[in-house]
């Protein structure tokens, strides 16, 4: 085999020689690919390790993931040639994301897994000393949407099926790109505010016992559970995972859209099912307040406002945290990347799945929001 980034060109070679397409994981060779590429998709990390990405090259050309496209010019950098067949990898899994935001990220390769200056904990395989990859999913500017509307109106129509996909959505952003809900929110007011508790009793009974008159506590700034209750439901802060059966016999006496959220959560529970993420460690830190989209029930609600200031509270805290939704190293060996880019494949497709509940229930905002995720 080639190797080094001085002997790309014979790989180039061979393969102009013998131009075959790019492989699919999953699905028919050949397959269309469908809409364009999400933005970011494939940012660079370490853009002056050419040796990294001619590294990378010489696996995606062993495991048949190159394309005629990927080859346009005599001159390109490995970065251009796998980036490019990255990018229709993406593209041909996830489709074309509308509402989830992410950047797929090749960090580099690594001789040993210790020598890479990482901002969190990775688990790693003792006793491999491979050199291995490090791919990311990271951060993207999110977009904030309303649920008001759309799940309101399901939960009204066949009760239950509007918490079911707040909870699908929650549970499936755990495995892909994270997504922050009424309810996600209402677990950061505990954590920032309440002190871990369910609301602020317990912060009052200890300001009592330190002295604090009721004046006071009345008076006082302390953000209070109703303060989230008076714009959302109490079913969407409390979510509830439906069956399959009860899914299904639902969408027997559905309305046409109705059904087509029904279908929509049947997919991502066959993901979930499955065990399909994006990658491996999808909470690298357990502060992991990176978002790909923001659903908020209407603009009257906390849960952009709750975002913010648990935010601003870890940064001033100096608190440790994640800027990505998920991470794994992979060894450079062609085993193991092809067992790796068959699962991202499937977390790729969980993307689409969710992407897709999320399209039918999330509302864009006639306005563009002032906060931050915005």
């Amino acid at each position: 085999m080639c190797a080094g980034i001085a002997q790309t060109s014979c790989v180039l070679s061979r393969h102009r020689a013998h131009a075959a397409p790019a492989r699919a994981f999953g699905v028919p060779a050949g397959a269309p690919l469908v809409g364009a590429l999400p933005a970011h998709v494939g940012r660079v990390i370490n853009a002056d390790r050419q040796v990294d990405w001619a590294h990378l090259v010489l696996r995606l050309e062993e495991l048949g993931m190159l394309a005629t496209e990927d080859w346009q010019g005599q001159r390109d950098e490995p970065k251009v040639i796998a980036l490019r067949a990255l990018q229709r990898f993406t593209n041909r899994y996830a489709g074309s994301p509308t509402y989830l935001r992410f950047n797929l990220e090749f960090a580099g390769r690594y001789d040993e897994v210790s020598s890479a200056s990482l901002p969190y904990e990775l688990n790693h395989q003792a006793g491999d000393d491979r050199p291995h990859y490090l791919f990311q999913v990271g951060p993207a500017q999110p977009t904030v949407y309303t649920l008001e509307s759309q799940v309101g109106r399901l939960e009204a129509a066949l009760q239950g099926l509007g918490r079911a996909v707040l909870d699908a959505i929650m549970r499936a952003s755990l495995s892909c790109v994270h997504v922050l809900t009424p309810e996600w929110s209402l677990q950061l007011a505990s954590d920032t505010f309440w002190m871990g508790a369910d609301d602020e009793t317990e912060v009052i009974e200890m300001w009592r016992s330190e002295g604090m008159s009721e004046e006071d506590i009345a008076q006082s700034e302390l953000f209070r559970r109703r303060d989230v209750e008076k714009a959302v439901p109490a079913w969407a802060l409390d979510t509830e995972w439906l069956p399959v059966p009860v899914i299904e016999r639902f969408s027997l006496t559905a309305s046409s859209f109705e059904q087509a959220v029904c279908s929509a959560l049947l997919a991502v529970h066959r993901h979930l099912a499955r065990g399909d993420a994006l990658l491996r460690e999808q909470r690298i830190e357990e502060h992991t307040l990176n978002i790909g989209c923001a659903l908020r029930w209407n603009r009257a609600d906390h849960t952009i406002w709750i975002y913010d200031e648990s935010f601003r509270e870890l940064m001033e805290s100096g608190g440790e945290y994640s800027e990505h939704h998920g991470a794994e190293w992979v060894a450079d060996d062609a085993p193991a990347l092809e067992a790796f880019f068959g699962r991202m494949s499937r977390g790729l497709q969980l993307v689409a799945a969710l992407d897709r509940l999320i399209s039918l229930v999330a509302v864009a905002e006639e306005e563009p929001s002032h906060d931050r995720v915005s």
